[in-house]
């Protein structure tokens, strides 16, 4: 996909694209309610159902909805970052949603503050010039601060003093195997994190490649297929999962214990026909050393986890 020098945070695409989704995640975590509450405003071209969609992820009490806009109600900036669907609008400042339906009465607004941004290169490297992938994927704010709040079924939730993290994805269909994870809510409140690993397909071929960012006091390590980092093991263990990076300088040990898990929509040749799981309240610990001493270890609490892979695609890097 060929952005014409646009950023990444603003819409890559335009309406007389066919077999094309895009979308950015919005997730939002209360402070004082332990609430979580993430969205994904996004648009899908296609021959036979082409619409405009926010999608909505709410825990602890997991749940899902699926809002479907006209086309022509979808409006971008091609500056910054600013979607508006319907009534709702999303910025890297604020978003504002009025959503309805038979199960679920949402309406609110959030603020948000000093968005920590991760560079100077962005999280796909040299692989995001490429103009032939199947799904790009872009980091806006890893953690920012949140105030304002949402009214969920007649319930208000405060989220003053929250943190939020931005992401987005654009392409024609997510991979036909990945693991995705996020968190940004350490003991210690100056870290955050995501990892994502995918089953690319490359011409005739597909490779193994993998994300990730770990930020730390402001300072990111960054562990990719294109730093030259490796995965050196991908386990099954009784309540998730255990991974393991390395590079030159460091080593990164991931433990993801599963939530409870709901159905998210997912775009396949721009089609939102696919089905994939999240869960929105997981524990992640993250270990990372240098030459055997402990730079940071902690767990996290309300990380969010996607899993869509197989066997197979495990025991590309060992597992048991």
């Amino acid at each position: 996909m060929n952005r014409q020098n646009k950023s990444i945070e603003v819409f890559q695409g335009n309406l007389n694209l066919k077999n094309y989704f895009e979308g950015w995640y919005f997730k939002n975590v209360s402070q004082d309610d332990d609430y979580t509450v993430s969205f994904i405003p996004g648009i899908s071209l296609n021959k036979e159902d082409s619409h405009a969609f926010i999608q909505v992820i709410i825990a602890p009490e997991l749940e899902t909805h699926y809002f479907r806009f006209e086309l022509d109600e979808f409006k971008s900036n091609e500056k910054e970052l600013y979607v508006e669907i319907g009534n709702n609008h999303f910025s890297k400042k604020e978003i504002e949603v009025h959503l309805e339906n038979d199960l679920i009465n949402l309406h609110g607004k959030l603020m948000f503050e000093d968005l920590q941004q991760i560079g100077p290169q962005p999280i796909m490297g040299p692989f995001g010039n490429l103009n032939f992938l199947e799904c790009y994927h872009g980091l806006i704010s890893m953690r920012h601060s949140i105030s304002g709040k949402m009214i969920h079924n007649g319930r208000e939730i405060n989220f003053n003093q929250g943190r939020g993290y931005i992401e987005k994805d654009w392409g024609k269909s997510f991979p036909k195997h990945y693991i995705w994870m996020q968190a940004n809510h350490f003991m210690n409140d100056e870290a955050s994190f995501m990892l994502s690993i995918a089953d690319i397909p490359f011409k005739l071929f597909s490779f193994n490649g993998f994300l990730c960012s770990v930020l730390i006091n402001q300072k990111e390590y960054r562990f990719a297929t294109y730093t030259d980092a490796k995965i050196k093991s991908v386990e099954e263990t009784e309540s998730g999962l255990h991974i393991r990076l390395t590079d030159r300088k460091y080593i990164l040990d991931v433990w993801a214990n599963h939530s409870e898990s709901s159905d998210l929509k997912a775009p396949k040749m721009g089609l939102m026909s696919g089905i994939i799981k999240e869960g929105l309240d997981s524990e992640i610990k993250i270990r990372l050393v240098s030459n055997e001493e402990i730079i940071y270890e902690e767990k996290s609490r309300f990380g969010s986890i996607e899993r869509f892979e197989d066997e197979k695609f495990l025991h590309k890097w060992g597992t048991k």
